[in-house]
This record gives structure tokens, C-alpha cells and sequence, in this order.
């Protein structure tokens, strides 16, 4: 049996129970776009027949070191997302909302700082792909909202993380 969710995106099958959500709601919207994000920026730093190549490198204020948009794509899309907490619904908020809540505009801060290198350079390719990224991120805090609106849960304050380094998953003890 085919799958329901729209034709050509690789959607991991725990997230079927969301196929009932309206099509608006922001829980089906996040896993759309995050599929969709995930088939149209990872890995295009790699020469494929029939597929764009594209690459965008900068010298990063908000981690000390050069980043690039590959690396951006693999640490922060190019994983399976399930979205657990709308399909358990656990009673309280939960560890990984709670660093959504504040990695993510860490990770719109470093897509801003790809957007200047890439206007420089005028890197169309992927000045073109971030504004799905920022749809999909803002999506992700709209989905989380939305269920702890539904569940009558009240956020509590993200752990203070001054490290963005850490915030970011980038960061390896002794490294």
C-alpha cells in the first residue's frame, strides 16, 4: 500500500498517526517540509548526474570556525524526524522541545550568516533554498507551541546554554 503522505518524500513510517491532522496543522506541515528540505539541500555538495551542485562556505562569528550550507544541511536536516511527542503525547514538556525551543534560532543565526556570504558571492543556488529552511525551522517552534497549546502545557525557560558551540550539537568534549 502506498503511502499517503505526498509522492517523493522520504517520510519515516512512525510518523503515519499524523496523516489524520488536518492538512494545515502544523505537526503534518513540519514533517512536509522537513522531508522536503531534506531531498532538496543534502548531499547537493556532491556532483550527481541530473542534479545541481551547490556548495556555500563562510567564516562563521557565531561558532569561531568556517561552516558551510553542507554542513548545516547534515547536522540539522538530514535525519529521520519523528515527531514523538505528537504521537506519544507525554504529560509534560519534554527534554528535546525544550532545546528546539532554543537551538533554533541559533540555527536561523547561522542561515543569516550563510545568506551574507552567499549574496557576496551571489550564490543563487542557495539564497533560493533558504527560505524553505526558515519555513521548516519556524514550523518546527509553531508545532511545538501547538501541542503544548493542545495539551495545556506550559513551556518552562530552556536550560541557560551560553555555548552556542554545545547548543548546537557542535561542540565535543576534549575537541
Amino acid at each position: 500500500m502506498r503511502s499517503r503522505w505526498p509522492r517523493g518524500l522520504q517520510i519515516h513510517p512512525a510518523n503515519n498517526p499524523l496523516l489524520a491532522l488536518p492538512e494545515s496543522h502544523p505537526a503534518k506541515l513540519t514533517i512536509i517540509a522537513h522531508a522536503e528540505c531534506r531531498r532538496d539541500c543534502v548531499g547537493h555538495e556532491i556532483e550527481w548526474p541530473g542534479r545541481e551542485t551547490f556548495e556555500q562556505e563562510w567564516q562563521s562569528c557565531l561558532i569561531g570556525r568556517r561552516f558551510s550550507f553542507s554542513s548545516y544541511a547534515y547536522c540539522f536536516l538530514s535525519f529521520d524526524l519523528i515527531l514523538k511527542e505528537w504521537i506519544s503525547r507525554p504529560p509534560h514538556v519534554t527534554d528535546d522541545e525544550r532545546w528546539l525551543v532554543a537551538a533554533i534560532p541559533l540555527q536561523d543565526a547561522l542561515l543569516g550568516e550563510c545568506e551574507v556570504a552567499a549574496k557576496e558571492q551571489s550564490n543563487d543556488l542557495v539564497l533560493n533554498r533558504l527560505p524553505q529552511i526558515r519555513r521548516f525551522n519556524g514550523l518546527r517552534l509553531e508545532s511545538i507551541a501547538r501541542r503544548l497549546e493542545d495539551d495545556g502545557l506550559e513551556m518552562l525557560e530552556p536550560p541557560v546554554n551560553r555555548n552556542p558551540l554545545e547548543l548546537l550539537g557542535l561542540h565535543y568534549p576534549g575537541g
